[in-house]
């Protein structure tokens, strides 16, 4: 069997898991099995990923009704795995040519982790064509409950590999969230004791997401109440004073997220005023940040929808 399980969730990903897959196929370690698990695509996702598979026999599609991307992940990981590590990558990101190579490395050490995750960087395009902003994600931050309610540091699950053991023991993702199902998962990571290393390098390159919806914003919402309902649970939540900061600063995020939807004055101006409830200073921490949502929030009244949208990359 490969040393790596690639699971990459897909749903209508046509346009960019032809990228995805060509970033793994281009890995200097080539030890690896790619299960495509097509979650009830609606445009050519379980074409473009044939097609791709017609030319590696490494690359297969598993197709399910839709359940979001967690129970995709599950499908793929727990049921049609069969490598000792588990490596995750969306179907609209990247990941650098030495990814696998790099945390095989780390695997295996006389000291092995159970899990491992790098930096990242985000893009707004295929970066070969735009240049990357400079804003690295992962970089010395211990990953704790804190640091992931707060500012999550392994910012998308295309940055984490596990031992396939060590996440069958954890259960896997919460199939009932739609959003937040990573940090939740996380929290259950901590929580059982796994030893979780950090890489201090750029592996994995991330899209920034698009304007969101008023759902998927409060599927956020309802995800990090619920990581923060399994920290207390697994009794690995923070301080009370500390939790508030993280949900200022989550509350911040929300709000500048909901100033790009098609009625973002409620939602926006409800997530800002709870944030700066919670932690004033928190929700300030990033001033010129807090500050801009701010003047939007009060200026939605006299502001044309096109003129509002903002683009958070966290």
């Amino acid at each position: 069997m490969p040393e790596f399980s690639v699971i990459i969730p897909c749903r209508d990903a046509a346009a960019t898991v032809p990228s995805a897959l060509a970033s793994l196929r281009a890995q200097t370690c080539q030890d690896w099995e790619a299960i495509c698990i097509d979650d009830g695509s609606c445009d050519d996702t379980a074409q473009v990923i044939d097609r791709v598979a017609r030319l590696d026999d490494r690359v297969r599609r598993v197709t399910i009704a839709p359940g979001g991307p967690g129970l995709a992940r599950n499908v793929g990981a727990l049921t049609h795995a069969g490598g000792r590590l588990i490596a995750f990558l969306d179907a609209d990101d990247l990941w650098r040519p030495d990814k696998l190579e790099t945390v095989a490395a780390v695997f295996a050490a006389r000291v092995a982790p159970d899990a491992v995750f790098a930096q990242t960087l985000t893009f707004s395009d295929d970066p070969a064509f735009r240049p990357l902003p400079a804003r690295k994600r992962g970089a010395d931050r211990p990953l704790d409950a804190l640091s992931v309610l707060t500012d999550n540091p392994v910012a998308t699950m295309s940055n984490m590999t596990v031992r396939r053991d060590v996440f069958q023991h954890t259960g896997g993702f919460d199939v009932r969230l739609s959003r937040g199902e990573d940090v939740e998962w996380l929290i259950r990571l901590i929580a059982s004791g796994a030893v979780i290393r950090k890489i201090d390098q750029t592996l994995t390159l991330r899209r920034a997401p698009g304007a969101p919806g008023a759902r998927e914003i409060l599927a956020q919402r309802r995800g990090w109440l619920e990581a923060v309902e399994t920290a207390r649970i697994l009794d690995v939540a923070p301080s009370r004073e500390n939790l508030a900061r993280a949900e200022a600063i989550q509350l911040r995020r929300l709000a500048a997220r909901a100033l790009g939807i098609e009625t973002p004055g409620t939602l926006a101006l409800r997530y800002a005023a709870l944030g700066l409830v919670r932690s004033p200073a928190a929700f300030l921490s990033d001033f010129p940040s807090a500050l801009h949502t701010l003047v939007l929030i009060a200026a939605l009244p006299l502001t044309p929808r096109g003129l509002r949208k903002t683009r958070l990359v966290r």
